[in-house]
């Protein structure tokens, strides 16, 4: 028996041991200053966990395709059409003489006839250009119901009303056509001619 209790003061002895090195241990652990530090890193591990989680979930959401790469590339050409003018540019030309067709292009029966015309003309040495009556920045000038200035010496006098033809030398109308069989007299007129 003597034995028996020997083995469990010892016992009884290790445990109480045990027992005093972990509360000193947990006594040292517990001092203000590392409560405070041990805080601090505990918030900042979870902010950094919710930064990740948030570009992760940006990267997914905002992008659609995080895993998958892929580049789209749109090429636009420009073109610039040099025949076609605004009201404000037609005595602006630097040309000497050539002619000027208005015309609106919201009516197509009167597009596909001047798109005729334009396609038959074929004289280098008298340049065409079109006006387009039916872009805003033509439509001051444009009055359907009006009376047409057949002789204008500056863009501020233009007022068209129909389909009209001008031509013009050295900055003055020389030729004022409204009727569609005389334009297309002069504009079906070929170089060879």
């Amino acid at each position: 028996m003597a034995k028996i209790k020997k083995e469990t003061n010892k016992k009884e002895e290790k445990k109480e041991v045990v027992f005093i090195t972990k509360e000193l241990k947990r006594k040292e652990t517990d001092s203000e200053e590392f409560v405070k530090i041990k805080a601090f890193f505990i918030i900042l591990v979870i902010i950094l966990v919710l930064l990740g989680l948030l570009a992760l979930l940006n990267g997914n959401f905002v992008t659609k395709d995080y895993s998958e790469e892929t580049t789209t590339t749109t090429t636009t050409t420009v073109t610039y059409d040099s025949s076609l003018l605004t009201v404000d540019r037609v005595f602006n030309v630097t040309d000497k003489s050539y002619l000027v067709l208005f015309y609106n292009s919201k009516d197509e029966a009167e597009k596909e006839y001047v798109d005729g015309l334009i396609d038959k003309y074929d004289d280098s040495t008298t340049k065409l250009y079109k006006v387009d009556m039916s872009d805003p920045m033509n439509k001051t000038y444009y009055n359907e119901s009006g009376t047409e200035n057949t002789s204008p010496s500056t863009s501020k006098d233009i007022v068209i009303t129909r389909t009209t033809l001008m031509t013009i030398k050295k900055k003055k109308v020389t030729k004022y056509q409204t009727d569609k069989a005389e334009m297309a007299k002069v504009l079906n007129t070929k170089k060879d001619e």
